[in-house]
């Protein structure tokens, strides 16, 4: 029975997905032809990242392109999460009442996974245009996580008497990450981006403030810390700082890593909190 499990175990299940997903795009590549009829992204044309662009290749930034598996690992462990929180029926606390929300978080991982592969993969227009689209609707999904929270302290109910309101925050995520990734390109996301992960970590801090020992103060410590250290790494990336264009370490990649544990940490803390 404990084989069965582990066998069960979200992050078993996950490591099973990604372990599979690697080895199917690593024998599944197609030629580098396949990018000749797409636009070039600026990181195309210039050198914007510190690593170097293997234009001969099909995967012309490998490191920042298969470091994006991070984000498909914690989207799938955060969607078999939810999807449990569903079968089960009996939440503990608001967020575990939540689970659509979960789901919804996991798969916006995926698809960032996805997007910013195709990005670096390609180092094309359209790749960028989905990378920075799901980096929105993961920051959104944050963002309204923390809202629902929130508006389950300002108005004093139990999440069990609040259905409205959940379906409003995901509609919010949703319509809120639709709408950025439509208008992308008259969004300054250099201001933008950042702000909404502020925001994020504002609401955080402010439920961990609010309720105190509701929430594990480790998993917010460590969410901060790993999101301060993922805007340290891209700014080193782009001012190419110690940097190597060949080499197997790289500071945009370390960004894919830092920002991928900072969202899963925030998540985890908030669906962990104590029975209130």
């Amino acid at each position: 029975m404990k084989n069965v499990a582990i066998l069960q175990s979200p992050w078993v299940v996950s490591l099973f997905a990604t372990s599979l997903l690697a080895l199917i795009l690593i024998f599944a590549l197609p030629e580098a032809s396949v990018w000749a009829d797409f636009d070039l992204a600026k990181a195309g044309l210039t050198p914007e990242y510190c690593e170097g662009n293997r234009m001969e290749a099909f995967i012309r930034q490998p490191v920042n392109s298969w470091s994006n598996l991070i984000y498909f690992f914690l989207g799938i462990w955060v969607i078999a999460v939810g999807l449990r929180d569903w079968r089960d029926g009996q939440p503990r606390n608001a967020s575990q009442a939540f689970p659509a929300l979960s789901v919804w978080t996991g798969l916006m991982l995926v698809g960032l996974c996805f997007g910013s592969f195709f990005f670096h993969a390609s180092v094309t227009r359209l790749g960028q245009h989905w990378d920075i689209g799901f980096t929105y609707a993961v920051a959104w999904c944050m963002v309204a996580t923390g809202g629902y929270r929130w508006s389950l302290i300002l108005r004093g109910d139990g999440a069990e008497s609040q259905p409205a309101l959940r379906w409003l925050w995901l509609g919010i995520a949703i319509v809120a990450g639709l709408l950025m990734t439509i208008f992308k390109w008259y969004i300054d996301g250099k201001v933008a981006l950042p702000l909404l992960m502020l925001l994020g970590l504002a609401l955080a801090l402010g439920a961990y403030w609010r309720l105190p020992g509701h929430f594990s103060g480790w998993r917010l410590l460590a969410g901060v810390l790993a999101l301060v250290l993922a805007g340290v790494f891209r700014s080193m990336d782009l001012a190419h700082v110690a940097c190597d264009p060949r080499g197997f370490v790289q500071w945009h990649a370390l960004w894919h890593v830092c920002t991928g544990l900072s969202a899963f940490l925030f998540w985890r803390m908030m669906r962990l909190e104590v029975g209130v």
